[in-house]
């Protein structure tokens, strides 16, 4: 037996061995198929300066959290001698970097590694809306101003889209596939759900705003995520979604990029 067909038996002995005992894992001891896979680390770091001339600063910006899809590790935060204080609500995370009479060159450094897996929903065609939740959602479902659930516009359009629906699924893909079909534009600024609604295009913030109007008009608590889709390489590319309530959930949509109750792996 020469030596190459030697390798080739061994290299088909370990697979074996591997597939034999994902196997087992799985079938057996109740892994997942996630837990058995290793899943990709990415590094990220954020460095932020800026320049005091006597007067007090703060600087914010929101911090990554422990989530259903994604675990953050090794956290470091620093900033040349600034005080700083972490800001945890139901709402978010947030660190905040403060100095009095600031004077001369200041630089802040925050890195983490964050460990993401792609994720996807699978919802019911028969669930239908509630006609009313827990009291802690109620948040979700308000008016703002920028979320403008009670505008004619909002009201009719919503209305419109839901036709004789009643079932979560056929709604929420109506008000989905309607606001994704919007031209994608990137806007400096705020653009608020009736704006995105007049103007038929918007980035992702306005698109976010509107399907999250929609919703709520529909009595479907939602929320917007701010996050960054990570890549390799120095460029920072920052984005935002949305997430509807569903059957106890939050299921993540993405109107801008086309993601239906689900996310990739390097939404951060």
């Amino acid at each position: 037996m020469n030596r190459k067909k030697v390798i080739r038996i061994i290299i088909a002995v370990l697979l074996i061995i591997m597939a034999a005992i994902i196997g087992v894992k799985y079938f057996f001891l109740g892994y997942t198929f996630n837990a058995i896979v290793p899943q990709p680390n990415y590094s990220v770091s954020l460095k932020m300066s800026f320049t005091g001339n006597g007067d007090d600063v703060v600087v914010r910006t929101f911090l990554p959290v422990n989530e259903q899809n994604q675990v953050i590790s090794n956290e470091y935060i620093g900033g040349d001698g600034l005080s700083f204080r972490k800001e945890i609500n139901s709402l978010y995370t947030r660190g905040d970097w403060t100095e009095t009479q600031a004077e001369g060159s200041y630089t802040i450094n925050h890195s983490f590694t964050a460990m993401i897996r792609a994720m996807k929903f699978n919802i019911s065609p028969d669930l239908k809306i509630p006609d009313r939740y827990d009291e802690s959602l109620d948040y979700f479902l308000k008016s703002t101003d920028v979320i403008q659930v009670n505008d004619p516009i909002i009201v009719n359009l919503a209305e419109i889209l839901k036709g004789d629906d009643y079932y979560i699924l056929d709604i929420v893909k109506s008000l989905f596939d309607y606001v994704y079909a919007m031209g994608a534009r990137p806007f400096k600024g705020t653009t608020d759900a009736v704006t995105a609604a007049k103007l038929q295009e918007a980035s992702c913030n306005g698109k976010s705003r509107l399907f999250s109007a929609l919703a709520r008009h529909l009595n479907i608590p939602s929320r917007l995520v701010g996050g960054l889709i990570l890549s390799s390489g120095s460029k920072r590319t920052s984005h935002q979604w949305i997430e509807l309530y569903i059957a106890g959930h939050w299921v993540p949509f993405d109107t801008l990029n086309g993601y239906f109750a689900e996310l990739p792996g390097n939404y951060l």
